[in-house]
């Protein structure tokens, strides 16, 4: 879980400035890959993070924290 916690700080972070498209787009793909060690890769969070995350914008990113941090409350 302290991964999850890492990506929701990192996700903050990116907020706080203009959202650079490659920041995104790492902070995407770390996001996905601790959700499938997590939950596998059949399950709803990890099948619709990338539905949730395709605008890469603040929009996208919100809704990306949204998965990890219900993520992190499941497992709490």
């Amino acid at each position: 879980m302290k991964n999850i916690k890492q990506l929701i700080i990192a996700a903050d972070a990116l907020l706080k400035t203009n959202v650079d498209v490659d920041a995104f787009r790492s902070w995407e793909k770390s996001s996905l890959l601790a959700l499938v060690a997590l939950l596998g890769p059949l399950h709803y969070y990890t099948e619709n993070f990338g539905l949730f995350t395709r605008e890469k914008n603040r929009r996208g990113l919100l809704a990306g924290t949204g998965i990890l941090t219900a993520v992190q409350e499941q497992f709490a």
